[in-house]
């Protein structure tokens, strides 16, 4: 009877790159969270209730929301980073290098994000003079 070596629980922690691959897929969880915890707190000012909304200078609060800050900015940046390699960026015959492709599209996360600020809030980003 040959017995197999069943693999180890551990076996992300072998190599960098793993470790990295697991933190990208974990920063889901805080991504949904993020998005959950918002609205519920939106939800609690469309009701008119304060709960949520007067935890805000808390320092927990504000170490929470940093925390799933930077758990979403790395998601981001891994995927920005991982997209060149799924689907190469091309300008005409030119396929752009990585780097290049994570500026072009953080690029338009941060336009994309400056017209919906625009909408919501009632921003005049490009005024008329």
């Amino acid at each position: 009877m040959i017995r197999v070596k069943e693999p180890s629980s551990y076996w992300w922690l072998r190599r960098r790159k793993y470790i990295a691959i697991f933190l990208r897929e974990l920063s889901s969880v805080f991504i949904l969270s993020y998005v959950l915890l918002y609205l519920l707190i939106l939800a609690q000012l469309e009701s008119g209730g304060r709960g949520l909304v007067s935890q805000f200078a808390t320092v927990p609060f504000v170490g929470l929301s940093i925390t799933l800050l930077a758990f979403s900015l790395y998601h981001s940046v891994t995927w920005f980073l991982l997209l060149p390699r799924i689907q190469p960026m091309k300008i005409g015959k030119v396929v752009l290098s990585g780097k290049l492709a994570l500026i072009a599209n953080l690029g338009g996360l941060v336009v994309a994000s400056l017209l919906i600020a625009s909408l919501v809030y009632g921003v005049q980003i490009l005024s008329a003079r």
